[in-house]
């Protein structure tokens, strides 16, 4: 039994990819040993069996953590993902408002312009044209506003 844990030397040489807290263990048992210089002679106490369970219980978490990890980078990927999609759409959205508003700018200085010739040529049609487009374009930048509030 007491072979399998020798000197430090030997751990280091055969077992290259151990982790330190594993070198660490073994240390520590290979002390625990030579200190009672027989394997037999280590009374088993309760203690003994509660730190074993304790020790145990450590081990599993160590082995479900990479997991754990694992799951969380997921987690955070998704939710990245999510704020880019929701950050791209309110860009999108804020784009098509400004275009909105935009056209209706040009639609109630083209109503402008036809209520000038309108005045100067005593000219019924281009007044009706005028009102048409003043009435498109004010719609046109109330929808735009309240896009915008919303």
């Amino acid at each position: 039994m007491e072979r399998g844990f020798s000197i430090n030397e030997h751990v280091n040489e055969t077992r290259v990819t151990l982790k330190q807290h594993t070198i660490s263990a073994i240390r520590t048992v290979k002390d625990a040993i030579n200190k009672y210089k027989e394997v037999e002679q280590i009374q088993v106490t309760r203690d003994l069996i509660r730190r074993f369970h304790g020790a145990h219980a450590a081990y599993i978490e160590y082995l479900s953590t990479p997991q754990k990890e694992a799951t969380t980078t997921e987690e955070e990927k998704q939710e990245s993902l999510k704020r880019v999609k929701e950050t791209d759409s309110l860009q999108q959205k804020q784009t098509n408002i400004m275009k909105k508003q935009k056209d209706a700018e040009q639609l109630i200085s083209e109503a402008n312009n036809h209520l000038l010739n309108a005045a100067a040529n005593h000219n019924t049609s281009d007044l009706m044209a005028a009102q048409a487009l003043l009435q498109s374009g004010t719609t046109m930048l109330m929808e735009a506003r309240k896009e915008r509030e919303t």
